[in-house]
């Protein structure tokens, strides 16, 4: 086997040369490349060079006023120049300087560098060179992608050429290298036209390797995971080099042998005899077989054919029948028309919903077929089963079907020491949708990855899905709680082994959820984190910005300090500040300085320079967590409550029921059913499924046991809150509210208060009315976002509810109001 060597440039710190003084060039360091290939990570670059106005900057020769035309160029012609370069950033001219540790390298990140926003204005250039030593002659392979236009030379040829703008695709070009035995010189010229500016590149030592590299890397095999009648089969072969040798061959479901055929020898077999249904694609090469499912027919008619079995099974528990429904629903859901949100969204946005629609929904009914097949054969269809999973579980809050994703690496055995797991904390959104119908959920080529990243770890992954917005409310936690409950129930879960990651907004996540079960991580990692409570929700409710108890309120769950003093727990934060959209870098500077002050050491990454592509952090995070354990473990129960107390918002993040007042004339009747329309209605709004609720009349009486109570209306009209009225201590009058001892005199007074419901151990009451029901109009009823007091008063005077007062303690002295009367 030939051995190949790579010689990059070392870490510089350039400077102008002087008479008489050594060079700050040093020598181009070696390193070795064996049989695996290499992704080339340091680059000795030089730049940036700009085009003149409406110039084509590809064929500018921005080398040779320096002395020799860039196709001519080697290793000591870029010292020379280096040495002769400022190394002061633009305008003061081009430098020399390393790119070091990126898959991606982002030029503009290098050179810190403005791009030009439209086509015909000047263009930045930059110049990445390296070396390749090869002991003997040999025919390598670059996997190339730029953004946008490059050339690529070796040895002073020029081997590439792409003229046209580009976004970065990661191997879209195979370029074939003839080494030279020694020293190769590779050069590599990338031209922005508008907008980002970036290159990645790697080495592979055959064609063979190459083409294995990228089947392995996209996992998609075919361009068309749903093949229609008038289609035919056709591999996703960009980058492929078309001397690899790739052995191809078709099956049915079943396992039998349909077609075969060698890939630049022969077509693929002609589908067209075949009947519609899942088939699968097998490509070998060098002993390594690569495998894809795909469907002959529609999109439609896949679903209707998984409709169709599932409906004719008998699942048994509500386990499989909610995960059966999972994926069917999801399948469902692919058959819709992509409709944009009306308040806007990124073209990334749409293109991940819009983009390989058939592949996910091949991916859904495989999963559900497995599922279905193994159930046929009497077999547990979905406990201990390695792979990426859509999964759900029917919640305590409300009885709904909530879902999650989960992966789990095939090193996984239900007799051995368990599972690590990695819970990556949900972030923020702005598309309003259930979880299945997510942007997250939608980046399912993106899970993929994930998954290849973990199951090189050997590390299973949840992302445990959400039922609102998150940022850190009480029902983030028991969604993530239920979430972690069910995967501990299908599979074998290592306790000393659980880990939290968190990037933006999940990094609060992360945070509260760490300092909420101080003993049960056994790290925590995190990446350009928001770490501060800088508000409660994500359209902060501006009805409370200005309250003082809201504000005292973010300060006493902000995390960062609790956080920062847990004991025995590693913490390493990458956080470079350059993205303005992901958390501020003083939040991470301000963990590290808390955390330093009690003597815990977090790992601090803020190196800009060492700007990793998302799945390269992911690689080392998840290298690093997977030697972490905690020597201490916790017996794991996921659905203990944590916290006890209030606020009202966490009343609604354990099970409760909405009791609807049924009482009162007919005017305070109709008033009443539309509180309760309209409670209805925010809790949909908010999380997307219904929530139970009652007539007065109807309570069973083991609901008042089992479940917090949402009481509407008032003591007169509502029998459930008149049964409890003697044991609390709120009173509302046509003219006045009173809780705890407190009275806010006014005609048009409301509330919202929880309480302890009095003779139940560890439930609570949510009162939520008025003295006249048709007074009882709110600034918000999305409590499980909004309620973040115990009690809120609202007045109806003028055009709009106006808040009054709202705190975490109802004996504590409330803030007056213009206008009002307090006693």
């Amino acid at each position: 086997m030939k051995t190949i060597s790579v010689l990059l440039i070392g870490l510089l710190s350039l400077s102008v040369a002087s008479p008489g003084r050594a060079s700050a060039v040093p020598e181009m360091p070696r390193v070795t490349l064996g049989a695996e290939g290499m992704t080339l990570r340091r680059w000795f670059l030089l730049g940036p060079f700009t085009g003149k106005p409406g110039e084509a900057a590809i064929d500018v020769d921005f080398l040779a006023p320096l002395g020799r035309p860039e196709a001519g160029c080697g290793s000591d012609d870029l010292r020379q120049w280096a040495e002769r370069l400022t190394t002061g950033k633009p305008p003061a001219g081009p430098a020399a300087r390393i790119a070091d540790g990126a898959d991606i390298v982002d030029f503009s990140q290098q050179f810190d560098v403005p791009l030009p926003i439209a086509w015909g204005s000047p263009q930045p250039t930059v110049y990445a060179a390296c070396e390749i030593v090869a002991e003997s002659a040999h025919e390598a392979y670059l996997l190339f992608g730029s953004d946008d236009g490059a050339i690529v030379w070796l040895n002073g040829q020029q081997c590439h050429l792409v003229r046209d703008g580009r976004a970065l695709t990661p191997g879209e070009d195979a370029i074939r290298l003839p080494l030279q035995p020694g020293v190769n010189s590779l050069l590599v010229k990338v031209v922005n036209y508008a907008g980002t500016w970036k290159m990645s590149a790697r080495l592979e030592p055959s064609a063979n390797a190459a083409a294995a590299f990228l089947f392995e890397q996209r996992g998609a095999l075919l361009q068309q995971a749903v093949v229609p009648d008038e289609g035919g089969l056709a591999l996703d072969v960009r980058g492929v080099p078309r001397a690899a040798v790739i052995a191809a061959k078709v099956e049915s479901w079943s396992g039998a042998e349909v077609g075969s055929w060698q890939w630049e020898a022969a077509p693929p077999p002609s589908l067209a005899t075949l009947p519609h249904g899942l088939y699968q694609v097998t490509l070998c090469i060098d002993g390594r077989a690569f495998r894809q499912v795909f469907y002959r027919g529609s999109m439609a008619g896949l679903r209707d054919e998984m409709t169709a079995r599932c409906q004719s099974i008998t699942p048994g528990e509500d386990r499989i029948a909610i995960n059966l429904a999972t994926l069917a629903r999801r399948l469902e859901i692919l058959n819709r028309p992509y409709v944009p949100d009306p308040a806007g969204e990124s073209p990334w946005t749409q293109r991940m919903f819009e983009q390989a629609g058939g592949y996910k929904a091949v991916y859904a009914a495989t999963e559900l077929l497995k599922a279905m097949d193994r159930l046929a054969a009497g077999e547990e269809p979905f406990r201990h089963r390695p792979g990426l999973h859509l999964r759900g579980f029917r919640s305590r809050i409300d009885d709904q079907v909530l879902h999650y994703r989960l992966f789990v690496p095939s090193n996984y055995r239900a007799d051995g020491t368990g599972l690590p797991l990695v819970i990556v904390a949900p972030t923020v959104f702005t598309r309003p949708a259930p979880y299945l119908e997510s942007i997250y959920v939608a980046q399912h080529e993106e899970a993929e990855r994930w998954a290849r990243v973990a199951e090189a770890s050997g590390v299973g992954v949840l992302w445990p899905g959400y039922r609102v917005s998150p940022y850190g409310n009480p029902i983030d936690f028991t969604q993530l709680d239920e979430a972690l409950a069910t995967v501990a129930a299908d599979y074998q879960l290592d306790p000393a082994r659980l880990y939290l990651h968190g990037a933006c907004s999940g990094g609060i996540i992360a945070a509260m959820e760490a300092t909420r079960h101080p003993g049960r991580y056994a790290a925590v990692t995190l990446v350009n984190p928001v770490l501060h409570r800088m508000k409660g929700r994500y359209d902060e409710n501006p009805d409370f910005v200005a309250e003082p108890g809201y504000q005292a309120w973010l300060r006493a769950t902000d995390p960062l300090r609790a956080f920062a003093t847990l004991r025995d727990l590693p913490v390493w934060i990458i956080h470079d500040g350059v993205d303005p959209d992901h958390g501020p870098l003083a939040h991470s500077v301000d963990l590290v300085e808390e955390s330093r002050a009690v003597g815990n050491r977090p790992r601090f990454d803020r190196d800009r320079a060492r700007q990793w592509e998302q799945f390269s952090i992911a690689e080392e995070h998840f290298r690093w967590m997977a030697q972490q354990r905690r020597k201490e473990v916790q017996p794991l129960d996921f659905l203990a409550d944590a916290t006890a107390g209030g606020p009202l918002a966490r009343a609604l993040a354990e099970r409760f029921i909405v009791v609807e007042a049924t009482g009162g004339s007919e005017a305070e009747h109709a008033a009443n059913q539309k509180l309760s329309v309209a409670f209805q209605e925010a809790w949909r709004r908010t999380n997307y499924v219904s929530c139970r609720v009652v007539a007065d009349t109807d309570l069973p009486a083991d609901e008042e046991r089992r479940s917090n109570l949402v009481l509407l209306g008032n003591a007169r009209t509502n029998a459930a809150w008149a049964r409890f009225a003697g044991n609390l201590p709120v009173m509302l009058t046509d003219g006045s509210v009173t809780v705890a001892g407190r009275t806010w005199e006014g005609e048009s007074l409301a509330l919202q208060a929880w309480f302890p419901t009095p003779g139940v151990a560890g439930k609570k009451l949510v009162l939520v009315g008025a003295a006249q029901p048709a007074k009882a109009i709110f600034g918000t009823l999305e409590l499980a976002l909004d309620g973040w007091f115990d009690y809120a008063v609202w007045d109806n005077a003028g055009d709009q509810p106006r808040l009054i007062a709202a705190g975490r303690d109802p004996a504590a002295s409330p803030i007056q109001r213009p206008g009002m009367t307090i006693k």
